[in-house]
C-alpha cells in the first residue's frame, strides 16, 4: 500500500485546529487522516522542522 503524503500548508493546519483543542478523532475523520498515529508523526515532524530551522 502507498504512504500517504501531506503538503506543508495541510500539517500547518492539522496542528493548528489540533492545538485549539478539537479531539483527534473528530480531526481524523473531518480531514481524511486515517489514524491519530499520523496526525501525532505529523506534529512531530513539523515541530522538529521548526527546532532545526531555530538553530
Amino acid at each position: 500500500m502507498r504512504r500517504k503524503s501531506y503538503t506543508e500548508d495541510f500539517k500547518k493546519m492539522i496542528i493548528e485546529v489540533y492545538n485549539t483543542g478539537k479531539p483527534i478523532k473528530e480531526i481524523c475523520k473531518e480531514y481524511g487522516v486515517s489514524t491519530a498515529e499520523q496526525i501525532f508523526r505529523l506534529i512531530t515532524a513539523v515541530e522538529l522542522k521548526k527546532h532545526i530551522k531555530s538553530t
